[in-house]
């Protein structure tokens, strides 16, 4: 029973993950559903590979994550500029989508993968663990894919919300930047 509750909380957290401000912007870059699930899985793949792994490290030697978290930022902030760029400049900026996702998934450290990872060591069983994290995965690169459903917003109004969401990111990750400083 206890595990259905753990499912439960880490797809709610993998959910929330996809709405991420940085997700929402490379949605907005990629324009095409089948980019954005590519984005979607190898950023997931870029979790399972690279974030796992270090965060228990992070976790078994306590070294501080705050270099993680503003690389992680500075990466989305880059995204966000891409997105602004293009729409002020109303140019379309190819970004690849696997490079992108595996960049983004790896490199951020948010706090739903960190939850996620230490409620998957604190299971003690090696088969509940992997299935924490691959319900994480699967309902992460769920959500991100769903935003995909943010690209059939009629054309007129497609620079002022790419401006809008390019401009909250900036800020959202700013402020979180500024905030582990």
């Amino acid at each position: 029973m206890m595990f259905l509750q753990d499912a439960l909380i880490v797809a709610l957290l993998g959910l929330t993950h996809g709405l991420d401000p940085d997700h929402i912007a490379t949605a907005r870059i990629l324009k095409n559903s089948v980019k954005v699930l590519k984005f979607s899985i190898f950023h997931s793949l870029g979790f399972a590979i690279l974030a796992i792994p270090l965060t228990v490290i992070l976790i078994i030697t306590s070294i501080n994550s705050v270099y993680l978290n503003i690389i992680g930022n500075l990466i989305g902030i880059s995204v966000a500029l891409i997105l602004l760029a293009s729409a002020i400049l109303g140019k379309e900026f190819e970004i690849e989508p696997k490079e992108m996702g595996l960049l983004q998934g790896s490199l951020a450290v948010t706090p739903s993968k960190i939850i996620t990872v230490v409620l998957a060591i604190s299971l003690d069983n090696i088969i509940y663990s992997t299935a924490i994290v691959g319900i994480f995965i699967l309902s992460s690169t769920f959500s991100i894919f769903a935003l995909s459903s943010l690209n059939m917003i009629p054309r007129k109004f497609d620079k002022p919300i790419n401006v809008a969401i390019s401009l909250l990111t900036i800020i959202f990750l700013g402020f979180s930047t500024f905030e582990v400083l």
